[in-house]
């Protein structure tokens, strides 16, 4: 491009006086070295920027999901929550001297070292039927299913209650982990919601032990409560 500019002034001089110093003009403005565009370098300078923008809005964006997160009644919730509590106290029929003998049979029935005398304690629950479904499921609701001990006693406990109620099929999952866990407490929360019902109307405990009404009414009469 240099060597055109300087041809060209060339012939302008040729040309005559006149046109010399246009001539002169042209060979030093060929002369000078080319000036670089500044496009290329804005273009790379937006480039970073946008790329630098981007990244920050990234990581802000993901920390602020992970704080979210974190902060969520799912992530702050346990694994495990604790059963509910319902009326757990003896019934007005049952005196202080039965529901003490049905406390003791209740801590033996769920000892897994208790050998043959837990088997006849639990045998003694279920034929005490009713009086003693509120100490089994108390029993039962303090329990840590989390724990090998817990587990294995409230396997125990849970089957003396199943043989109380036939009529409510619950599953009781041997160890203890998380899964088990889980899934036994869900057992544990669903005896309280049967015995809820159950303790005050004949109706609903003929259901839950599988017995006839006119049977379970009269139990009502001799064990209470008897405002239903």
């Amino acid at each position: 491009m240099r060597a055109a500019g300087q041809a060209a002034a060339e012939r302008i001089r040729a040309a005559g006086p006149v046109s010399n110093t246009a001539a002169s003009r042209l060979q030093a403005s060929a002369s000078k070295p080319a000036r670089r565009s500044s496009g290329p370098l804005l273009a790379g300078i937006g480039v970073a920027l946008l790329v630098a923008t981007g990244a920050a809005w990234y990581f802000l964006r993901d920390g602020e999901d992970a704080a979210q997160a974190a902060n969520s009644p799912a992530a702050t919730q346990p694994a495990t929550d604790e059963p509910q509590q319902v009326e757990l106290e003896k019934l007005p029929g049952t005196s202080d001297a039965d529901w003490a003998q049905i406390q003791a049979w209740t801590a033996s029935a769920i000892d897994s070292a208790s050998g043959p005398d837990g088997e006849a304690a639990r045998a003694n629950l279920v034929q005490r039927g009713r009086e003693a479904f509120p100490a089994l499921l108390a029993a039962l609701s303090r329990l840590d299913p989390a724990t090998e001990s817990g587990a294995a006693s409230g396997e125990r406990g849970h089957r003396a209650l199943s043989e109380i109620a036939k009529g409510k099929s619950l599953e009781w999952r041997s160890g203890s982990d998380p899964d088990a866990a889980r899934a036994n407490l869900d057992a544990v929360r669903a005896w309280q919601a049967a015995w809820r019902t159950a303790r005050t109307s004949p109706a609903a405990w003929a259901e839950l032990a599988a017995i006839d009404l006119p049977t379970a009414e009269q139990l009502f009469e001799r064990t209470g409560p008897t405002e239903h």
